[in-house]
């Protein structure tokens, strides 16, 4: 399992086109999620965003 970008270098493709066939392949194999209950949904690669995730569900509410 390569990112999109590698696989995009490799193969000589625009990244939006690998993205594509990624995503069609995934809806086209995985079963469909349960967000029953999901209020939120976050994503982050640095550890600054983990930091401010959890310190946000230690003190919910909003930023002042």
């Amino acid at each position: 399992m390569l990112p999109i970008k590698h696989v995009a270098e490799r193969w000589g493709l625009d990244w939006d086109t690998v993205k594509a066939i990624d995503k069609a392949w995934m809806l086209r194999t995985l079963p469909p999620r349960d967000r029953t209950g999901v209020t939120r949904l976050a994503y982050g690669f640095r550890d600054d965003d983990y930091f401010a995730l959890k310190i946000h569900s230690a003190f919910p509410g909003n930023a002042r």
